[in-house]
């Protein structure tokens, strides 16, 4: 037997590869398909307002006060539910405080009594306005609306069993419409602007910053590892090996910490320019662009420490479950975070694609609103570079310090096996 044989038949050589290659068919669907599959089920505290105008006649039965009762009561603990005033609702939806609102107009009251009047032979429709975030994505919008509504039209068929009991002979058109007279109206508070693909143009905005942060901290890695002769260059069928360079690990990684963030405005202005060239719509470009290379800066290096920290092998798996596997989960991108499980809510507290996220939102639907989560999402950000910097350099110091850890090649005896 070859040694060539001899050394792929020994489980060593398989072993790990099996091992990751397996635990990663399992890690991988568990993470993105427990994150998405039940939505409402897990849905806990998504903000809504209830808004009740003050009500221009006192109804007998006050139909308003009976249907903002109905929510507050019966929604259920998937909702955080916030009583305001009608002149608060601005606020709440600019700084992004609540996924949707349900508005009660001023003549509630006075239409549903007005279905009760047998000489009103043309009454009016009660109606209840639902507003949604469009901002927030569809998915937030819809589990809103597809809450909201069936409670209020329920809520008004009691209404109306209640006054067909106790009215006296009805015409016909009100009797209809006493079977079921809330009006339902949807909608969202705010359109978004032209071209923003439905609310998903921050999120999509965003993964291309996370990736290329992220992709490029792992070209940079092997790159300059080949370029101090630590590793060959391989292109296709081209191998080449440099001469090594001696140089401690904490300089070596200080110097790909410079290249990924002397590279990283560079990189923000040609994804800015790609995406106004297919027509996103992108607004305050200048703070965009700011906000845009903090991020690939920080994701870079953050994923650079890893592979000072880890090695290359490990640092990869490393980096792709943090920085791309659960960190789209739990960045609210496309599943809002109150209706995901609670590990990934948990996990939206310091994964970086959360923080991101609110950063852009703020920036393409909320006007560069700070209070809608664009302060937050810097103050993050800036404290994840510094946290990725401080431990890359901490561990490249440690192991700096501890010679079996040195990457420095052996000098005593080089050992070449030819397989055949």
């Amino acid at each position: 037997m070859s040694s060539a044989v001899r050394t792929f038949a020994h489980p060593r050589a398989w072993f790990i590869p099996v091992f990751l290659v397996l635990g990663l068919a399992f890690v991988l669907p568990l993470i993105y398909l427990s994150a998405t599959v039940d939505p409402k089920g897990e849905m806990r505290d998504l903000p809504i307002a209830v808004v009740v105008e003050p009500q221009s006649v006192e109804g007998t039965i006050a139909a308003a006060e009976v249907v903002s009762d109905a929510i507050r009561d019966h929604l259920g603990e998937g909702f955080s539910i916030a009583e305001i005033a009608p002149d608060e609702l601005a606020q709440e939806f600019a700084e992004d405080r609540i996924a949707g609102a349900a508005i009660i107009p001023a003549n509630f009251d006075e239409s549903m009594t007005s279905l009760s009047d047998p000489a009103n032979s043309a009454p009016s429709t009660p109606t209840v306005r639902i507003l949604t975030n469009a901002a927030d994505g569809g998915l937030s919008g819809g589990l809103v609306s597809g809450s909201l509504a069936p409670l209020i039209t329920a809520a008004g068929e009691q209404i109306g069993t209640k006054i067909a009991a106790t009215a006296a002979s009805l015409p016909p058109a009100n009797k209809l419409l006493l079977a079921h007279p809330v009006h339902v109206e949807v909608g969202p508070y705010e359109a978004l602007p032209d071209r923003s693909g439905l609310g998903t143009s921050a999120f999509y905005f965003g993964l291309v910053l996370l990736l290329v942060g992220f992709i490029g901290a792992s070209v940079v890695h092997p790159l300059l590892d080949s370029v101090l002769g630590f590793i060959p260059t391989e292109v296709g069928p081209i191998v080449q090996r440099r001469s090594y360079i001696r140089l401690s690990r904490v300089r070596t990684l200080a110097s790909k910490f410079v290249l990924m963030l002397l590279l990283a405005p560079l990189a923000a202005i040609i994804v800015q320019a790609v995406a106004a060239t297919v027509g996103v719509a992108t607004p305050q470009p200048l703070a965009l662009w700011a906000f845009a290379s903090a991020t690939i800066a920080a994701i870079g290096v953050s994923a650079l420490a890893v592979f000072a920290i880890f090695g290359s092998g490990l640092g990869s798996l490393a980096n792709m479950l943090f920085f791309i596997a659960l960190a789209m989960t739990s960045s609210g991108g496309t599943v809002p975070i109150a209706a995901t499980p609670p590990l990934f809510r948990w996990l939206s507290t310091f994964e970086p694609f959360h923080p991101i996220m609110e950063g852009l939102r703020a920036l393409f639907y909320f006007g560069e609103n700070s209070p809608a989560g664009l302060d937050n999402a810097w103050i993050r950000i800036v404290i994840g570079g510094v946290v990725g910097l401080t431990l890359g350099f901490l561990f490249a110091a440690i192991y700096d310090k501890i010679p079996r850890f040195s990457r420095h090649p052996e000098p005593a005896i080089e050992r070449v096996a030819v397989h055949n």
